[in-house]
């Protein structure tokens, strides 16, 4: 099976965004799919900021070290890589080093397990052919290097026909001219655009991302399905001395 999971978003600044981390890590640690006939996919952001203390390099090293995925295919996002001190940096470097995690900073065409997939990762500036990330991959379908059939193409953009402002950079247009059977897109954290599309982050951000139907998107081999992920976190308003309003979250704010 291959399985997807959406921006994880792992941080240390605030004590509730720790704690949001330790759930994942312990629910990840049991997940049943976590086993080494499958592998995972990660479309995007998987820290959220680009230069991290240890605790957050902590939380990266668990993540691989728990893992029991024969492979993990890394897709980068907006928040994973920058410029800082004039070099361009990656928040997880050391997964370079790690034989089974394969990181994606380009488009790049990938057989994982039995599915043909295009990775489609976030860039900040022009690229080699000197163009910038929506101008490429808005005109990629015309590449003859990405003209393949794919069964998944997994992205870290939103597509211009959801997006508020179709000129931003993030908003990528003609993606219906890729020939696809799925796509998969992370960078936008709540799934109400388009559920099947996009996957969503694995926890809310703020009280605008309150969203009860975060999944991971599982190719059982012959059809797509969706493992609901647990309620990490949810952002909630109530009015002193009433009594807290119920809430199946793990980590009420």
């Amino acid at each position: 099976m291959i399985c997807i999971l959406g921006d994880i978003h792992f941080a240390s600044n605030k004590d509730y965004k720790r704690a949001i981390s330790e759930a994942f890590l312990d629910w990840y640690d049991k997940w049943e799919y976590n086993n080494s006939d499958n592998s995972l996919i990660l479309a995007g952001d998987l820290v959220t900021d680009i230069v991290n203390g240890g605790v957050v390099i902590e939380y990266l090293e668990r993540l691989i070290n728990t893992s029991r995925f024969h492979d993990i295919h890394v897709c980068v996002g907006n928040h994973d890589v920058n410029t800082y001190q004039n070099i361009s940096q990656l928040a997880y470097e050391f997964f370079y080093r790690k034989s089974n995690v394969h990181v994606y900073k380009e488009a790049t065409e990938v057989k994982v397990d039995d599915l043909n997939v295009l990775f489609l990762p976030y860039f900040w500036g022009l690229n080699k052919e000197n163009k910038n990330m929506k101008n490429y991959y808005s005109e990629i379908y015309k590449n003859p290097d990405f003209s393949n059939n794919y069964d998944l193409v997994v992205g870290h953009f939103c597509q211009a026909v959801d997006a508020f402002s179709s000129g931003a950079i993030d908003a990528v247009e003609n993606l219906d001219k890729i020939n696809t059977k799925r796509l998969c897109l992370g960078h936008i954290h709540t799934r109400g655009l388009n559920p099947k599309v996009y996957i969503g982050s694995v926890y809310a951000g703020n009280k605008k991302e309150n969203d009860h139907t975060r999944a991971s998107w599982i190719w059982t081999g012959s059809e797509w399905i969706e493992d609901k992920l647990p309620i990490f976190n949810d952002f909630i308003e109530w009015t002193y001395p009433m009594d807290l309003p119920k809430t199946e979250a793990i980590i009420p704010i």
